[in-house]
């Protein structure tokens, strides 16, 4: 593969939607779970909104329902892939690793960078440093 199509792949993720129909709610309605793909891995989380099944469109990933309840719903469904599209995006502006669970992370907001090993070993001497000085240590 030549290195074009290689970073072609980094860069490609798809985003679908789907019903869990197995964790269907005492008033029938059933949790929306977001998934994104980028190289064959794979991230999910709950949105945290659920629909009743029958309005479900699978294949669109969006409520077919007319009610006002499910207008709002794809509304919401839509701001979910136009973030997830910005985070990609600026993943892949600053060069960065790219996969399903830093965008996860990046959207539900606890996206911590990556520690390098010299940051960690900076941390650590800090900390033993800290003790040495207190006279902690023998």
């Amino acid at each position: 593969m030549s290195k074009k199509t290689l970073m072609y792949q980094a860069n490609y993720y798809t985003l679908t939607f789907m019903i869990r129909k197995a964790q269907q709610k005492k008033s029938g309605e059933t949790p929306i779970f977001a998934r994104i793909t980028v190289s064959g891995q794979r991230a999910e989380f709950n949105i945290n909104r659920s629909v009743d099944p029958d309005n479900w469109n699978a294949a669109k990933g969006l409520s077919f329902g007319k009610s006002k309840r499910d207008i709002e719903l794809n509304k919401y469904l839509d701001s979910i892939r136009v973030r997830i599209s910005e985070i990609h995006a600026s993943l892949v502006k600053d060069e960065e690793a790219i996969n399903p669970l830093i965008i996860k992370q990046h959207f539900l907001g606890n996206a911590e960078g990556p520690k390098m090993l010299c940051a960690v070993f900076n941390y650590v001497n800090e900390q033993h440093k800290e003790r040495f000085d207190r006279g902690d240590c023998i």
